[in-house]
């Protein structure tokens, strides 16, 4: 069995701003998957289908960002589900608009989500695709937990679906070869459509 989580907050109040780039993603996998968040294990809503006779649990963490790592280690550990079968979705302060990055391992960069993820695994080796949101214009805690302009939202959008084929194409290939198809890919917001 292999683990994708995307990261966020929950709740309306929270959905659909830059910090839920992990949820928003994994609402369009569960979609490619023709499944729906269902059920709730560990503090984190999940649902589970097979890609090409792999099984895969999707889950998104109800902790609060801070705290993701609770949940998802709780999960994790719940399922025997090792580090090299995990993939985590979150955005990202320090790459451009709807860009994407995916990596295997790296430090927290600040993130608050990451951080808690990383103190529970007790590693910083774990897969990843970073998702940017660009550096913040105003308070970080702030623009984070902003939504996306009505220029943006198509760039996001677009990301969001590239994400998610790009985790699909993790569950059978690898992250090295996913790096290898998806990263360099253009798909930031441009310069002058940024608001």
């Amino acid at each position: 069995m292999k683990l994708i989580a995307g990261l966020g907050n929950p709740g309306l109040r929270y959905a659909g701003t830059r910090h839920n780039c992990g949820f928003l993603t994994l609402d369009q996998i569960a979609g490619k998957l023709s499944v729906d968040f269902h059920k709730k294990e560990h503090n984190n809503l999940t649902t589970a289908a097979f890609w090409h006779g792999e099984k895969v649990l999707l889950a998104k963490p109800q902790s609060y960002m801070n705290a993701s790592g609770v949940p998802l280690y709780a999960l994790a550990s719940y399922y025997h589900i090792e580090l090299a079968d995990i993939l985590i979705i979150s955005d990202d302060l320090d790459l451009p608009p709807a860009a994407m990055r995916l990596k295997r391992g790296g430090r927290d960069g600040g993130h608050n989500g990451w951080k808690s993820i990383i103190g529970q695994f007790a590693s910083t080796e774990i897969n990843r695709i970073k998702i940017g949101v660009g550096k913040a214009p105003f308070s970080t805690a702030d623009y984070v937990l902003s939504r996306f302009s009505a220029g943006e939202a198509p760039y996001f959008a677009k990301t969001f679906a590239t994400a998610a084929e790009a985790s699909l194409y993790w569950l059978e290939n690898g992250i090295g070869a996913a790096m290898n198809q998806y990263n360099g890919m253009d798909l930031a917001v441009p310069a002058i459509e940024e608001e």
